[in-house]
């Protein structure tokens, strides 16, 4: 089976495009300049090389796993990408591929050095698909805005209603609030920030790649106890599925996106 580092998912478009669009923002305001960008679970290397393409003034920490290969596949795609577009001015020598296993964040700062020093935010894409997961990515992500002098908070595209339904929508909310991050949608594909509340009338036959901002909060809170987790919209709208009819389990797991999470949550338990 395919490991799902080996994939472009549809999220990692999404968040070339915010990037690539905040980073102008910062721009017209005067508030530009050399920073780095800090990719989570990197993948193929697309999301990274992207970004640092659309934005000249950044350089792009791309990070995987050993597993299954797939940081040296990620090694490997830069590399490609930096001898075939190399001498034409696109991003090579600001993007390099660097080991990252969750559970060893804090280590791999240390690692790092003065290569991370300069990062302004962390990112990634549709990097969850099982509880396990979902702990391990708020815990990893606690650590490196606690720990990267100078970031100032992260960048998550997210598949809602992914899976069938099973996308675990409520559970990362309520880990990365629980892991002291406060967590505020500030994005939705395809809606106007006036129709954002539309998602709370989904009936989860369709799915919606929002982007949400991640930051720490001075202490951890529990989700719905009205104490700031989030703003009120992001909690409602990462809790709906919850109490959202879903499909049948069994149709789920008899379906390609079914088989695929399983493969992925084995892979995972390997490693461990």
């Amino acid at each position: 089976g395919e490991h799902g580092s080996a994939r472009v998912w549809p999220a990692a478009h999404l968040l070339v495009e915010f990037v690539a669009s905040l980073c102008a923002s910062e721009d017209a305001a005067g508030r530009s300049g050399g920073f780095g960008i800090l990719e989570m679970g990197s993948g193929t290397g697309y999301g990274a090389w992207s970004i640092a393409e659309r934005v000249p003034a950044c350089w792009v920490t791309a990070t995987e796993m050993m597993a299954e290969g797939a940081f040296d596949r990620l090694r490997r795609n830069i590399a490609r990408a930096q001898t075939l577009h190399g001498s034409r001015g696109s991003p090579a020598g600001r993007v390099h591929a660097a080991e990252l296993s969750w559970q060893e964040a804090e280590s791999f700062v240390r690692r790092q050095g003065q290569g991370v020093t300069t990062t302004r935010w962390v990112v990634g894409s549709d990097l969850v698909y099982n509880a396990l997961t979902v702990r391990l990515f708020s815990d990893a992500l606690r650590t490196l805005l606690s720990t990267l002098p100078g970031v100032q908070c992260a960048y998550y595209a997210h598949t809602l209603f992914r899976f069938g339904g099973f996308s675990y929508d409520a559970a990362l909310y309520e880990s990365l609030t629980l892991a002291g991050l406060a967590v505020e949608l500030v994005h939705a594909d395809g809606l106007m920030r006036t129709q954002w509340s539309s998602l709370l009338h989904s009936d989860l036959s369709r799915q919606v790649v929002v982007v949400v901002q991640i930051s720490l909060r001075s202490e951890a809170v529990s989700p719905g106890s009205g104490t700031g987790g989030g703003d009120s919209l992001t909690e409602q709208v990462f809790l709906h599925a919850r109490t959202t009819e879903r499909r049948e389990s069994r149709d789920f797991e008899e379906s390609e996106e079914g088989a695929v999470a399983a493969h992925l949550s084995d892979l995972l338990f390997d490693d461990l």
